[in-house]
């Protein structure tokens, strides 16, 4: 697949009308393409092309790899897509960077659908 990039000029008009909801907090490169990417992924969610939905899920994570939120959305967007054992290394990833500190309720959630995917393993 060809890696696209955005043209600098597009970058820096979003940058912008970015900062002028959070004045004076600066926008980083890589929450803009996150912001840009979701809009994708929630567009091809909302036609229900889960497929293209964990692709764009994918790109995501390949620009913030260690965001739990992500984490825990490919675990279950792959376990909907029976791709269990993908399902499975996000929901340890996201059990390994959530840590103690995470919210209780869903370190519960993924702990029990990481259960119930290795199971299915057997």
């Amino acid at each position: 697949m060809p890696s696209v990039k955005p043209a600098p000029q597009f970058l820096q008009q979003v940058r912008c009308l970015l900062a002028e909801r959070r004045v004076g907090l600066p926008v980083l490169d890589r929450d803009v393409l996150l912001r840009l990417e979701n809009n994708v992924r929630l567009r091809l969610a909302q036609r229900e092309d889960w497929a293209g939905s964990a692709r764009s899920l994918e790109r995501m994570l390949v620009i913030a790899p260690d965001r739990p939120e992500l984490l825990f959305e490919a675990g279950q967007l792959n376990a909907h897509l029976d791709k269990r054992r993908a399902a499975i290394a996000a929901f340890e990833r996201f059990l390994d960077l959530q840590g103690e500190e995470g919210d209780p309720d869903l370190r519960r959630r993924a702990s029990a659908l990481l259960q119930e995917l290795r199971r299915g393993l057997n």
